[in-house]
């Protein structure tokens, strides 16, 4: 078994920044109305097509196409603040 590396291991300001940037993740996501939550989870995290969200959540797959690009667009304005 190698012995653990100094270099390899995060350091306690990698560790901070990461533990902010999950914190204002978290924070975006909870400001999203549950609407685009619903299609940002299911979507990006859970990797449902357009389709199967559209026959989860009972809408058409334009729609949950449409909510997708407006939940992605609020949540970077959210996250980093507006471009």
């Amino acid at each position: 078994m190698r012995a653990s590396c100094r270099r390899c291991r995060p350091t306690r300001a990698a560790l901070h920044s990461a533990s902010d940037d999950i914190a204002a993740i978290n924070g975006a996501l909870a400001a999203l109305t549950s609407e685009h939550r619903e299609v940002i989870v299911l979507h990006d995290i859970e990797g449902y097509t357009h389709d199967e969200i559209a026959a989860t959540l009972e809408i058409e797959a334009g729609t949950s196409k449409s909510r997708l690009s407006r939940a992605r667009r609020t949540f970077r304005e959210r996250w980093r603040g507006p471009a």
